[in-house]
């Protein structure tokens, strides 16, 4: 239970931080002119989750490097724990959490930003708020999907990736495993 609110609050806290910083450098950015300062600041909430995502996965998950997790061949038989199949699980799923709110951060705004520049931004604040919610909902749907998508659950890696003791490891048959494969997590 510290671990999860040690990490909560890291993420937290670098969140805000993100924000704020990221804030002040949009308000710098309007000698560029309001366009690219709304452009600019389209990108402080993306990062600011992207990093409290990244940092929150990290400070909870870590140990799973430090450990190792398990590996296992085709059929399920685990071979013992790796702590690089661990990093490289942390890892992937740092990307997968980064690239977790692109969709609903990134493409509603600019969206808004592109049909108010074309004069076909609904007009009445009723059709407005609708084309926002709806365009939120639809990126968070395929967003939440395409940024699982980007790794399988279960990685699959060459033994010459992990530690000296599964390179030399032969299946109930006798052969040689040239992968062993591990949980991702998510």
């Amino acid at each position: 239970a510290s671990q999860l609110m040690q990490s909560y609050m890291l993420a937290c806290v670098s969140s805000c931080g993100i924000a704020v910083s990221l804030n002040k450098l949009a308000q710098n950015a309007s000698r560029f002119g309001p366009t690219m300062s709304r452009f600019i600041s389209s990108f402080v909430p993306y990062t600011a989750v992207a990093g409290a995502g990244m940092i929150n996965l990290f400070f909870l998950r870590r140990g799973e490097a430090k450990t190792g997790i398990e590996v296992f061949d085709d059929e399920g038989n685990v071979y013992g724990k790796s702590q690089k199949a661990g990093a490289m699980a942390v890892k992937q799923t740092c990307i997968s959490r980064a690239l977790l709110p692109i969709a609903p951060c990134l493409f509603p705004p600019w969206m808004v930003m592109a049909l108010k520049a074309m004069g076909r931004f609904p007009t009445t604040r009723f059709g407005g708020v609708m084309f926002e919610s709806i365009s939120c909902v639809i990126c968070l749907s395929l967003g939440i999907s395409a940024s699982i998508a980007a790794f399988p659950q279960t990685g699959r890696v060459d033994v010459k990736y992990l530690e000296e003791e599964f390179r030399d490891i032969v299946d109930k048959d006798g052969n040689k495993l040239a992968n062993l494969c591990y949980n991702k997590g998510v």
